[in-house]
């Protein structure tokens, strides 16, 4: 067994080692060139349209591109939005509560509406979100980090643990 490795390496020299020349038996030990082999026959790409015009200036007009100008600008504007048109964006929302009892987060959704309903008309804008092991109860569809902090602040009085959270949130173009 201690043979083998000592054996494997003389051999591996072994094969690696040669008495061949690394030169042809030329006189100046260069080695052969290969012959130039003709691909004109094979080629079908004709490059004359694409040949750039030397003769012509272009230095005075700046580089040509595709891109339109609005965009070099920084001026190019986001679309319209029609006012009162429902648009999903990434925004805010109130998380009031977490944790891995389900009866628990249900309870506090309850709390959530009720604190919804005495100060908003309309749907309650609660949520239970799950992700793996948690329920999370959130509050409100906020499009802006300002108008999410005035709900924090007035969630705070009833859920002191609350918190600004971001998500995707869908609210109605003003």
């Amino acid at each position: 067994m201690r043979l083998v490795a000592p054996l494997l390496l003389l051999l591996t020299v072994a094969a690696c080692s040669s008495t061949r020349p690394t030169t042809d038996d030329r006189d100046d030990g260069a080695l052969p060139v290969p012959a130039q082999i003709d691909h004109s026959a094979y080629e079908t790409f004709d490059e004359r349209p694409y040949r750039e015009d030397a003769t012509a200036s272009t230095a005075d007009e700046g580089p040509q591109h595709d891109v339109p100008q609005r965009l070099l600008d920084g001026t190019y504007a986001t679309p319209q939005i029609e006012p009162g048109t429902r648009q999903t964006v990434q925004g805010y929302r109130v998380q009031v509560f977490q944790s891995t009892d389900k009866a628990e987060a249900d309870a506090r959704v309850d709390q959530a509406v009720a604190w919804w309903n005495s100060r908003h008309q309309g749907t309650p804008e609660v949520y239970t979100v799950f992700r793996a092991p948690y329920y999370r109860v959130r509050v409100g569809n906020y499009g802006t980090r300002e108008s999410a902090n005035a709900a924090l602040r007035d969630l705070r009085a009833r859920f002191p643990q609350a918190l600004l959270v971001q998500d995707r949130v869908t609210v109605i173009a003003k």
